[in-house]
């Protein structure tokens, strides 16, 4: 496996600056050899700051939005225009004010009766791989919807899937699955935060396994963190954040 690269930054928003530049470069790529840019989108308050500075001058010009298809990374149980929808906040923050056409924004509907045919119509629309899947991870390294112990982090057949026994409420969501995100062009990730500074260390960790920390499975991708972030891991005595005892590479911007 590829190692992480850590771009990490004194800031959140400066991380979110760097990581804006590189979806610029990722999205221009994509249009230029297939015609589109396929990007998954996950909900949660870090990429907030993220949306809200694609979605402003002089950014919002920089991607061929017309051309953006936007799918997710994971959804709650919950109606699209509810407070907790990842759909409802990505509509919010980035889809609407940047015009993207609402076909464009392809909603999970993990509401839906028949979850089963609900995630096996969505994995059809993952046939062909991301261009790019965004993460944010949580304080105990999940990714998406993908937490420790969950026995779908073992499939490695299907790229959509829901769940009933989620640790965080709602119970029932939809996820993409690691195949989707092992097939993806680019993993990248996003965090802030003195409190997942221990989840990062676990995830770069050489040798751990996804069910014990699902954001290892980005382990190869790009992490773009605040200094708080990035911090070493006081819990894990000796652990620290030395890029070479985690076996990353590291740019400070």
């Amino acid at each position: 496996m590829a190692r992480a690269l850590i771009h990490r930054f004194a800031t959140l928003e400066l991380a979110a600056g760097a990581l804006a530049e590189r979806l610029v470069v990722d999205a221009a790529r994509a249009i230029a050899a297939r015609g589109a840019f396929r990007c998954a989108l996950p909900g949660g308050a870090t990429p907030v700051v993220l949306y809200r500075l694609l979605a402003s001058e002089p950014w919002r010009a920089r991607i061929d939005w017309t051309r953006a298809e936007l799918f997710f990374t994971d959804e709650r149980a919950v109606p699209p225009e509810a407070e907790g929808s990842n759909f409802a906040l990505v509509a919010r923050e980035l889809a609407m004010p940047l015009g993207i056409a609402s076909e464009r924004v392809r909603r999970m509907e993990a509401d839906a009766l028949d979850l089963d045919a609900s995630s096996a119509a969505y994995e059809r629309e993952l046939n062909d791989p991301l261009d790019v899947v965004l993460l944010g991870m949580g304080t105990d390294g999940h990714v998406a919807s993908l937490f420790p112990g969950s026995a779908l982090l073992d499939d490695g057949e299907r790229r959509c899937a829901w769940i009933a026994d989620s640790p965080k409420p709602p119970p029932t969501r939809m996820t993409l699955m690691p195949r989707a995100l092992r097939e993806s062009g680019a993993l990248l990730v996003l965090c802030g935060g003195r409190g997942k500074a221990g989840a990062v260390t676990r995830a770069l960790t050489p040798g751990i396994a996804p069910r014990e920390c699902p954001a290892a499975l980005a382990a190869g991708g790009d992490w773009y963190l605040d200094d708080a972030a990035a911090a070493p891991d006081t819990r894990e005595p000796g652990a620290g954040d030395d890029p070479a005892r985690l076996g990353v590479r590291e740019t400070r911007g």
